[in-house]
């Protein structure tokens, strides 16, 4: 189950946001500061079972500023009055690759699919057409094996990048914006959807 918690609602679900944020600081290296805590947006996946194993953050711009040649890239997608959202992502499941069930991958595969779904949704209640993806290499690699319907992001690799994350575009829409089609034409024909910055 995916539970969206956005900054009005914080006080109501500060030990689930409590749980994610620990995740992200141990599978992931992310801290958010006081500030950044506060402007973000959650994605809990949570069950039963597991209680809160994974989710997302969402941080628009003011809280969580872009690299200066990420954010010139980005900007062809954007209209002056978008803002950028930021997207991370961790699942911290535990798994033996020996004992890899049917019902784990199917939780993987679903975990990415909702997400994405819920995604779509959040950017048609924000009027936003894309999110700036910031992933560590784990989260990467499960997008590549299970996020069937993440086939459409752009990977950007700041040339003077110091760490292994990837960085990248999500679009919400199966269209492009009017005043994106010649980049977004540019990053579909990089070589592996990937353009340094």
């Amino acid at each position: 189950m995916l539970m969206t918690i956005e900054p009005k609602d914080h006080p109501f679900y500060k030990s689930k946001i409590g749980a994610l944020l620990d995740l992200f600081k141990i599978y992931q290296g992310i801290e958010l500061s006081f500030e950044e805590e506060k402007k973000a947006t959650f994605i809990i996946a949570e069950d039963n079972e597991r209680g809160v194993y994974g989710g997302a953050l969402l941080l628009p711009e003011e809280a969580c500023p872009l690299p200066k040649n990420i954010r010139n890239l980005i900007s062809f997608f954007l209209y002056k009055k978008d803002v950028i959202w930021t997207l991370s992502l961790c699942l911290a499941l535990e798994r033996d690759e020996s004992y890899f069930t049917i019902n784990l991958l199917d939780l993987y595969k679903n975990f990415y699919q909702h997400l994405f779904d819920v995604l779509v949704a959040f950017g048609r209640q924000k009027e936003i057409e894309f999110l700036h993806l910031t992933l560590a290499p784990p989260e990467y690699d499960n997008l590549k094996k299970y996020g069937v319907l993440w086939l459409h992001m752009r990977e950007i690799k700041p040339i003077d990048s110091t760490n292994d994350f990837f960085y990248g575009i999500l679009p919400l829409t199966r269209s492009v914006p009017a005043n994106a089609k010649g980049m977004w034409r540019f990053l579909s024909s990089s070589p592996m959807r990937r353009i340094a910055v």
